[in-house]
């Protein structure tokens, strides 16, 4: 019974560790936003993240931007000012939205295929899923 509870209690926490990432390896690569300040997004904001290289850039749905990753730990992503384009768009709510919250980020969470990026106080500024594109 003991070697049953003790089988049981292995794959649980292998599974709750499966769901959660605090590697900043799993930063790594093409995002697309879904969700900023708890809210549905419109498509077509991406974020890129090169850890190798130290680099950030995307587009906020109108302009692209660039930038560098100061800081990445398990819990931890620092960016750079962020350099964009300066194109008009229709409607410049949300790229001006996203370079005021991207500008707060402070820290991070990685479960399964989602990265919620968070400020200071731990709280949701964006949120991604991860991109089947490069």
């Amino acid at each position: 019974m003991k070697k049953i509870k003790l089988l049981l209690w292995s794959a649980v926490v292998a599974t709750l560790s499966a769901c959660s990432s605090s590697s900043p390896e799993a930063l790594e690569g093409s995002w697309q936003l879904t969700h900023i300040d708890g809210k549905p997004a419109a498509t077509g904001v991406v974020l890129q993240l090169n850890l190798k290289d130290k680099k950030v850039n995307g587009n906020d749905g109108c302009n692209t931007f660039m930038g560098m990753i100061e800081k990445a730990t398990d819990k931890e992503l620092i960016l750079s000012d962020l350099a964009t384009s300066l194109m008009l768009c229709e409607n410049m709510e949300q790229p001006d939205l996203f370079q005021a919250e991207i500008q707060k980020v402070k820290a991070y969470r990685i479960t399964q295929k989602q990265l919620v990026l968070l400020d200071a106080q731990g709280q949701e500024l964006l949120t991604f899923e991860k991109s089947t594109q490069r």
